[in-house]
């Protein structure tokens, strides 16, 4: 889902654009037996729209600039690699309590 990075974390996330909801809205199951951040977003995919809503949907949810968020793969596609610049240590502690809050809430949640 993660990894730690000098500069931060990496995070994995599946956005789903065209929604009437902004927000990060669960973990969705990956493939690799993984799972990654579901994001919500008004935007449609084109022209960077939804990627644009990504960074700042992460940003709002991890208290870090705009600035700070970089799509870094994935563009194209619903299944991303985001960057998130800022204290590893952190960031890895948000992400694993957004996590924990899903899986303890059984995922009925939009933050």
């Amino acid at each position: 889902m993660y990894r730690r990075l000098d500069t931060g974390i990496a995070l994995v996330v599946r956005v789903q654009p065209g929604a009437s909801v902004e927000g990060i809205a669960g973990l969705q199951p990956m493939p690799d037996d993984d799972v990654a951040l579901r994001i919500r977003v008004r935007a449609q995919p084109e022209q960077g729209k939804a990627n644009r809503a990504v960074t700042a949907v992460l940003a709002k949810a991890f208290g870090v600039p705009r600035s700070a968020v970089t799509v870094t793969r994935g563009g194209g596609g619903r299944t991303k690699t985001v960057e998130i610049a800022g204290d590893p240590t952190m960031l890895e502690s948000a992400v694993e309590a957004l996590v924990n809050r899903f899986r303890q809430e059984g995922q009925r949640h939009e933050s």
